[in-house]
């Protein structure tokens, strides 16, 4: 065990040998290891965070499978304003269904007033009836009262669906609820695989945010309202700012260290850890687009309050 140890510390000397053998003493070095471009793990170098673009705000909008979509007014890609068309339905027959529910409603109000009508007539047939008439009268005034409650049912059911069917008809545009750009249309409600799926979905405008990583070792690197700087990974001087706005601890990932080597040490034995997501609230998300790759650091007066180990 004791040869293992020296074995890493000879490997650990060897590495800081080779750092400093850099003839550029203000060249900015950004490591990678094996399990952050694999997507197993990510690794902060002097308090430079890996992090992804990823989206904040998704509104979806589903559409009433009743009813019949006469024109669709954006397709996949298109930015929308708040308040601007997305799609209307029939609203012709919207129409000759209301005329269909009034009817129908009217026909509800007469049975209703002819089974009154009969109640009553019955009821006073009774008053005059023989007592070997009474039981039989009164089995039919009791038939004709469940009709009629069952009936008065029906017109309350009907009324509300002539309430929602004007609603329908005064709605059929439907407005986009939020500005943003349109990233999915499904017109037959499914995806590829068969799944359910909204009809419209919108990116809502500037809902972009960054995620990165920390783990259970550096929790003290990073704090929710910290400033950081977010840096193109392509180009450094193309820059963006922004606020830690969330550490999630409830969606931890186990991380298992064995993108790393010491001489002989084994990976086994540094045990496992725990990942923890967070994201960064930026200030502006012009040029960024989302799924991109960028740097992630400490803005300038924060200080971190731990240094993040090499996982």
């Amino acid at each position: 065990m004791r040869k293992k140890w020296i074995a890493a510390a000879v490997t650990a000397a060897a590495l800081l040998g080779l750092w400093g053998c850099d003839s550029t003493p203000k060249a900015k070095v950004y490591v990678q290891n094996v399990g952050e471009i694999t997507g197993a793990g990510a690794i902060a170098v002097n308090d430079v965070f890996p992090g992804i673009v990823v989206s904040e705000k998704v509104t979806e909008i589903q559409r009433d499978t009743e009813r019949t979509v006469t024109k669709l007014h954006v397709a996949e890609g298109d930015n929308v304003k708040q308040g601007d068309v997305l799609f209307q339905y029939d609203s012709e027959e919207l129409q000759l269904s209301l005329d269909k529910q009034n009817l129908e409603l009217e026909q509800l109000k007469n049975t209703s007033t002819t089974l009154q009508s009969q109640i009553a007539a019955l009821q006073k047939e009774q008053k005059n009836a023989s007592k070997d008439e009474q039981l039989s009268y009164t089995v039919e005034i009791q038939s004709k009262e469940a009709q009629k409650k069952e009936n008065d049912y029906n017109i309350k059911v009907k009324q509300r669906e002539i309430a929602q069917t004007k609603t329908n008809l005064a709605n059929a545009e439907i407005l986009a609820p939020v500005s943003g750009r349109v990233v999915s249309v499904s017109e037959d409600g499914y995806d590829q695989y068969g799944n359910p799926k909204p009809y419209i979905t919108i990116q809502q405008s500037g809902s972009y945010r960054v995620k990165g990583t920390i783990n259970e070792l550096s929790m003290g690197a990073v704090t929710e309202g910290m400033a950081m700087r977010i840096f193109s990974r392509t180009d450094p001087e193309q820059t963006w700012s922004g606020t830690v706005s969330l550490i999630d601890l409830e969606s931890a990932t186990q991380s298992n260290p064995n993108s790393m080597y010491f001489g002989s040490m084994e990976a086994g034995e540094m045990g496992a850890t725990s990942k923890y997501p967070f994201y960064v609230e930026l200030s502006s998300a012009d040029g960024l687009m989302l799924g991109q790759h960028v740097y992630m650091e400490l803005a300038s007066g924060e200080t971190a309050a731990g240094v993040l180990p090499l996982l």
